[in-house]
């Protein structure tokens, strides 16, 4: 397998899951490239001709079409879905999660693909009730170790800092959590919220740390966190989730406390590497663990980077990713 290609929405960024990979690809030999699709039906045509240069086309989370999927199997010689949500549901801002139309094309897509890439159990088993299971691989959502460096324990500071990162798309869940955090506050007097977004809220009891996102911050704002949080609803769309933020605490040696749903359950070991929070009362109680005992967050923050280091950062999972592609190509690969 010599060239690559990843068809893309306009819109999506794949960061984690496509960009962090290119320089590994092509520093192995592999030539990537990155296709959108166009509005205009010519343009997507064309983009869709140019599919047979390539000897892997990866379509990255977009359910096709019909039509769409019919020229892109046409030109593709092999054809990879790759997803980390639950895409074949409506999010949980719906009352009603099931979809006619996205099922379908869901369907069609893992009947149509020659291999399948799932963030997490959830979706590949989903996936393996319309394509075999052993054309599924699981491939971890996952971050450059590179880029984060393990928060400083020896420093003594003031304040516990309740962390959370995210867009403001899953600012509700935080926000549900508000009266454990108040609670919190109340017992402690020296806790504080900080909310790492492009939007915020304001509670009534406890200090909220509004810091806008940015690319260059992301570091010290993780290492800021005394604990990182992820509180999530529990349906059809949100067991999809891959649980990127809770990577992205661990990966920083700060524990997490999380709703234990989706991948959180495998990122948040309990008493390991993370705690799992079900109501009000279980947020304010295993926060108040970490508070009371900094000697056991410690130890779980730093056993959080270690699993990162292992199963869920670029490092680790770039080799395998290369054989598994190498593997749908028609190589005689063994895949761990």
């Amino acid at each position: 397998m010599n060239k690559l290609a990843f068809l893309m929405h306009k819109s999506f960024q794949g960061r984690f899951r496509v960009k962090e990979f290119i320089p590994f690809f092509n520093e192995n030999g592999v030539e990537v490239e990155l296709i959108r699709v166009s509005n205009n039906i010519f343009s997507r045509y064309k983009n869709f001709k140019a599919l047979s240069y390539f000897d892997i086309v990866i379509v990255q989370r977009k359910l096709l079409s019909p039509i769409d999927l019919f020229f892109v199997r046409h030109f593709a010689k092999k054809m990879v879905f790759d997803f980390d949500d639950a895409i074949m549901y409506r999010s949980s801002a719906h009352a009603n999660h099931y979809s006619w139309t996205r099922m379908n094309k869901f369907k069609s897509m893992m009947r149509t693909v020659d291999g399948v890439l799932a963030g997490n159990s959830y979706l590949k088993n989903e996936a393996s009730k319309y394509i075999s299971p052993d054309n599924i691989y699981l491939m971890a959502t996952i971050v450059d170790l590179k880029e984060y460096s393990i928060k400083n324990y020896d420093t003594v500071k003031k304040d516990f800092i309740i962390g959370w990162i995210g867009t403001s798309g899953n600012l509700h869940y935080l926000k549900s959590i508000a009266p454990a955090l108040e609670k919190l506050n109340k017992k402690y007097g020296n806790i504080k919220l900080k909310i790492v977004c492009d939007s915020f809220f304001d509670l009534n009891n406890i200090e909220v740390i509004k810091k806008i996102w940015r690319p260059e911050d992301v570091e010290d704002d993780l290492k800021s966190f005394d604990v990182g949080v992820m509180p999530i609803a529990d349906d059809l769309w949100t067991r999809g989730k891959c649980g990127l933020k809770v990577v992205q605490y661990l990966a920083a040696g700060v524990p997490a406390v999380v709703s234990p749903v989706g991948l959180n359950r495998d990122l948040a070991i309990p008493d390991k590497t993370g705690l799992w929070a079900e109501n009000i009362d279980d947020w304010t109680n295993k926060i108040s663990e970490l508070i009371d005992d900094p000697e056991k967050k410690m130890k779980m923050g730093l056993a959080g980077r270690k699993l990162v280091e292992n199963n869920f950062s670029l490092q680790a999972q770039a080799p395998r990713y290369l054989a598994i592609l190498k593997k749908v190509a028609g190589e005689d690969i063994e895949i761990s």
